[in-house]
């Protein structure tokens, strides 16, 4: 199997200019796609992060874009149904039946997306290098890996145990605060005093949430 694992950034794409506005992070997972003339749809399931109130604006900026023909919420999932012209090639190249995602694509709020995608043929991927070169479709972009390997890692997101509501914005918040970090960059008082609970409460929705994730990574 070949995988390339890259880094870039993708202007013109709905999700990362709503991402950037909103200053959230997004998880995004292609789940399929069809063409109708020229234009191309593709599906996906999306992992929202970010406090409520950035949360809320990048839903209300996706519901008052005409690009997102349907969407669903679901606590911090999204299901989405995006329309993309396939004149700017950008996107015949992406959504090849060639080409899978080994891992959700991650979007920051500095605008880079972060992908890993395989294909059993590495003309495939190659293809990509020609959007990735073209600064009109992509300003900056950098290669982690392009090469020939076994999967060894591969996530399967309806394994994912489900979390409560305080369980998630813990664990959320624990890991973008640099807790899980080494060494540690916040304490567990600091993140319990700004989360506005006591250490202890928050350090049982942080350990019940680690009960429920250890074993689905480490079994």
């Amino acid at each position: 199997m070949w995988v390339l694992k890259f880094k870039g950034v993708h202007p013109e794409c709905v999700l990362s200019l709503k991402v950037v506005k909103s200053n959230v992070i997004l998880h995004f997972l292609p789940l399929g796609f069809f063409k109708i003339k020229n234009n191309i749809y593709f599906s996906a399931s999306s992992f929202l992060e970010g406090i409520d109130k950035d949360k809320k604006k990048f839903i209300r900026l996706m519901k008052e874009d005409k690009k997102v023909v349907k969407i669903e919420i679901v606590g911090n999932l999204i299901f989405t149904l995006i329309k993309e012209s396939t004149r700017k090639g950008f996107y015949d190249s992406f959504y090849n039946p060639a080409i899978f995602c080994i891992k959700p694509v991650i979007l920051k709020p500095d605008g880079y997306e972060y992908w890993e995608i395989a294909s059993w043929e590495r003309k495939f991927l190659e293809n990509i290098f020609e959007i990735l070169h073209n600064k009109k479709t992509c300003s900056d972009y950098k290669i982690f890996k392009f090469k020939q390997e076994k999967l060894d890692d591969f996530i399967f997101p309806k394994l994912i145990p489900r979390l409560s509501k305080r369980q998630k914005e813990s664990i959320e918040f624990a890991y973008n605060e640099g807790y899980y970090e080494i060494p540690k960059k916040v304490t567990l008082e600091k993140l319990s005093k700004e989360i506005g609970i006591s250490k202890q409460t928050f350090q049982k929705h942080l350990s019940s949430a680690e009960k429920k994730i250890l074993p689905f990574l480490l079994e």
